[in-house]
């Protein structure tokens, strides 16, 4: 099997894990700090925003259908300006990288692995991921298709036990602290939770074996994930309470510890909260990946996915410092960073226009 194509549904699939590994733990914990009980419209917000860079998105792999985004832009812009371009793109995917990788990394150690370095919990991941990397996006991506069943399975559980524990009276007041706490957790969850999914265009269109169905799967993929993280925003309101959700560094998790199975299965929170775990885990590695294809020199170059995972988790390590400093960084720093990937989709999306504009008119 060729292990660069993969299907349509194989790639609809790699969208969902960059939205979830982003969403709980970081852009679930933001929404609620800044929007308290108005957490759940500020992503609902995000969620409409998406459509735009979604489209966008869209929009690119059109161009250049045998490219990957890396010479797409090579070609837009040159060699020397479209370098800097790329980048600046890798740079920004290294901190997605590092930040998402710390998240996880840090709940691990903190719920399940008391006293254990966070260095041993990141080289873990980087292992796998390498060893993933080193297979190709085929395998990548089957391999994220079948997460995308288990994360599934995961949250329709936690839907259907904790309805009974849901008390949509702590949904209310409706925007008690105005419209501009969730627009401005929409705006921001917009740049952190959605633009990573640009990853994808690392996979020529021309790779996706029925590339007619591209534009569907995606689109059917995005709404998916947005109705997972719609629906653990609600719940985590509806039955933790604003206060509660707001007081906790995880709230997602302490929501799944509420979830019973059977009247007699409890304490099953370590099982679900897998779903954030897989989903973080194949997001690196598609990071891994995307930066792979831009610094290497030949196919035989396999150092490459080696030097980017140490660099990538000995940065995550070191750069932060405590949970203070993190969640800091979260609120105040990282959104705005993620922001310059939005830009520069949107200076990609109008260069194509304006290059197929100039080639019609001659």
């Amino acid at each position: 099997m060729n292990k660069n194509k993969i299907n349509s549904l194989q790639l609809g699939s790699l969208i969902l894990c960059p939205i979830l590994s982003a969403s709980l733990g970081i852009g679930l914990y933001n929404a609620i700090q800044i929007a308290k009980v108005d957490s759940y419209i500020g992503i609902f917000i995000s969620s409409i925003l998406g459509i735009i860079p979604l489209l966008l998105i869209i929009y690119i792999s059109k161009f250049e259908q045998d490219k990957n985004i890396i010479e797409k832009i090579n070609i837009l812009y040159g060699k020397s300006i479209g370098t800097f371009i790329n980048f600046l793109i890798v740079f920004i995917l290294f901190i997605i990288g590092i930040t998402i990788l710390f998240g996880i990394c840090n709940f691990i150690v903190t719920q399940f692995l008391a006293n254990t370095p966070i260095i041993y919990v990141a080289t873990t991941f980087g292992i796998i991921s390498i060893y993933a990397v080193s297979k190709g996006i085929e395998t990548i991506s089957r391999t994220q298709f079948i997460f995308t069943f288990i994360i599934a399975i995961i949250f329709i559980t936690l839907a259907i036990t904790l309805f009974p524990e849901f008390d949509k009276s702590n949904l209310k007041p409706l925007l008690e602290y105005g419209i501009n706490p969730p627009l401005k957790v929409g705006i921001l969850n917009l740049f952190t939770n959605i633009i990573p999914i640009f990853i994808i265009l690392i996979i020529p269109k021309n790779n996706i074996c029925d590339n007619e169905k591209y534009t569907k799967y995606i689109i059917i993929f995005y709404a998916i994930s947005i109705l997972f993280i719609l629906l653990i925003s609600i719940f985590t309101i509806g039955v933790l309470g604003q206060y509660l959700a707001s007081f906790y560094q995880y709230p997602e998790y302490i929501l799944l510890k509420k979830v019973t199975l059977f009247n007699f299965i409890d304490r099953i929170e370590n099982f679900l909260s897998i779903g954030w775990i897989l989903s973080t885990y194949a997001t690196l590695t598609l990071i891994i990946y995307y930066i792979s294809n831009f610094i290497k020199t030949d196919d035989k170059a396999k150092f490459n996915p080696l030097f980017i995972t140490i660099l990538i988790v000995l940065t995550s390590v070191l750069i932060f410092k405590n949970n203070t400093s993190f969640n800091n960084y979260i609120t105040n720093t990282y959104p705005y960073i993620i922001s310059i990937l939005f830009i520069l989709i949107i200076l990609i999306s109008i260069t194509i226009f304006l290059k197929k504009k100039k080639i019609n008119h001659n």
